[in-house]
């Protein structure tokens, strides 16, 4: 069992990650490799957002391009839309996993398989963010298929971003989002359940998988957001980039919440006031 003292001690890590206060070589280290894969991770991002196969990333023109072949269109859209979603994942949410990540290190620094253990998290961290981005894949197609569909929608494409907004709004007020935040800002428990189990190989999965879950619980509202913005937007991605890390890294971040909340539902009113008919003139 862990002393109170090293409890404690692993708490603190938290907050002396982000500080650059690192104790060992060990820890030294691993916050060098995030940082190396994350500039690593926006630097791909860069160069596919330039890339011919950038198309893809937007339906509206992207629906317009199959031509020759249906399949290989839909295919390299999908391979495609994955890459970029792994590369955002890296980019914008392993940054957000340094607590857990420092938290983790720190109880398995002995093990001999110590990187292995760390890499099992972050890939069953992946997974979760990997899933979601594939269930967000479909039902953006199905959004799309609706919006072609529907020729008000598709002339009046405002109301979804509207929507979007309003709804990325509400959500930084409701229970779930503080619940989610407060197990993303404290990952201890889950740190701590993990390496008291045995069979660290598994745990260690599950400890990415279940931060994962949690983080994806907190941020996925926040992520809708590059739907709406376009996938590659960088100025986007950096704003909530630092949004996100602000929120579950730094001490002061829940605070962050609701003037978040505030500045979307405000966004919301302003695309609702240039676009409905009877104000739009005005502009």
């Amino acid at each position: 069992m862990l002393s109170k003292v090293s409890l404690v001690t692993i708490w603190k890590l938290r907050d002396r990650a982000l500080l650059g206060f690192k104790t060992n070589s060990t820890e030294t280290i691993l916050i060098s490799l995030i940082s190396i894969i994350t500039i690593l991770a926006w630097g791909l991002l860069w160069f596919s957002s330039i890339s011919p196969y950038s198309r893809y990333l937007h339906d509206a023109s992207g629906l317009g391009l199959i031509t020759h072949s249906v399949i290989l269109d839909i295919t390299l859209s999908a391979t495609f839309y994955t890459t970029v979603w792994l590369l955002m994942c890296l980019a914008m949410m392993l940054p957000t996993t340094l607590p857990l990540l420092i938290a983790w290190q720190r109880l398995i620094s002995n093990h001999s398989s110590r990187w292995l253990l760390q890499g099992l998290v972050v890939a069953g961290y992946l997974s979760v963010w990997t899933v979601f981005g594939f269930l967000l894949y479909i039902a953006d197609k199905m959004l799309h298929g609706v919006v072609l569909a529907t020729p008000w929608l598709n002339q009046n494409y405002w109301v979804l971003g509207a929507f979007t907004l309003g709804l990325v709004g509400v959500f930084q007020f409701t229970p779930i989002k503080d619940y989610c935040l407060q197990k993303c800002r404290s990952p201890l428990n889950l740190v701590l359940k993990a390496w008291q189990q045995g069979n660290l190989l598994y745990q260690a999965w599950w400890l990415g998988v279940s931060h994962g879950i949690f983080c994806v619980g907190c941020c996925w509202a926040l992520m809708l957001l590059m739907f709406v913005m376009g996938m590659g937007n960088f100025g986007w991605m950096l704003l909530l980039t630092g949004a996100m890390v602000i929120e579950k890294n730094f001490s002061w971040g829940q605070r962050l919440r609701a003037p978040l909340g505030v500045t979307f539902l405000i966004g919301t009113l302003i695309v609702l006031v240039v676009n409905i008919p009877v104000t739009k003139a005005l502009f």
